[in-house]
Formats: C-alpha cells, structure tokens, sequence
C-alpha cells in the first residue's frame, strides 16, 4: 500500500472498498480470489486473499479450518441469542392460558400446544375415541383423534 489516501490492497481494489465487518470481508476476499485468481498459483491465491484480509485486520487471517469454526460458532451463538430474546419475550407477556384441569366436553373449544405455540381451536366431539383418554375432535381439516393431556390442552 501507498502513502496516497485510498490506496490500493491488490489489482483494482482500494482500502476504502472493502467491507469491514469479518465474514463480509471473507466473502468479498473469497470472490475476488475466483473472480481474478485462476491464473495464480495457491500461493499467490492465499497471499492476495490475506493482504485483502489483513488490510482492515490482521487478525481475520485464518486458516479455512479456523474460519469454518469461527463462522459456525458464531451462527450458533446468534441462534441461541434469538431462542432467548423469545423466551424472555414471552415469559414477560406472560399470555400463556392454563391448561384445562379436567376433561373436555363435547362443544368444548380447545387449543393444543405442538412445539411450543399453541394450535387454533378444535372442536371436542362426542365420538368416542380408542379409549376415554382420547379425544375425537375437529378442525380445518376433518376428525381426528388425539390423546388428552391436562399439561397440553388449553382452553380457546
């Protein structure tokens, strides 16, 4: 690089064209590299890639292998993120219904819990299921039959 005030890292890129968050700037170093690197040998590949690297911060030089591992546990970390933002959410609405502590009646509108989010409302029926704990109910799509439990039934 120059003394000039937007030197050049490498052919046709200027300091002031490279982005500076990290996998931003991998993934522009990566498609300069296929975009211009065909006629280089891997030395020359790797050593343009680290001086598009190092020019915002050395530190970004890594092996492949260390990118990879940064680059996934930092995924991870932003998913947990996410999960916990959502359950503070909404633990502090706190817009959870009890659940029903008996057994639904027929005409009865209920709500069943599946991962997490709880269901539109069925319809209890007075079909009788395969046993007293099953539940004959209806809903967009027809009967169907589900076990009842009190932890995951709620009123609609």
């Amino acid at each position: 690089m120059t003394g000039e005030a937007n030197p050049v890292v490498v052919a046709g890129v200027h300091l002031a064209d490279l982005p500076t968050e990290r996998d931003d700037l991998w993934d522009f170093a990566d498609a300069w590299i296929n975009a211009h690197g065909a006629a280089m040998d891997t030395w020359d590949r790797e050593h343009a890639w680290a001086t598009i690297v190092s020019a915002i911060n050395p530190d970004w030089v890594v092996g492949l292998t260390e990118r990879r591992r940064l680059q996934n546990r930092d995924a991870r970390d932003r998913i947990l993120a996410t999960l916990a933002h959502h359950r503070a959410q909404r633990a502090a609405q706190n817009t959870w219904p009890a659940p029903l502590p008996t057994h639904p009646h027929p005409g009865q509108q209920i709500r069943l819990m599946f991962e997490g989010e709880l269901s539109e409302p069925f319809t209890v029926t007075a079909h009788q299921g395969r046993t007293e704990e099953h539940l004959v109910l209806r809903g967009p799509c027809g009967l169907f039959e589900h076990y009842f439990d009190p932890y995951n039934t709620y009123p609609a």
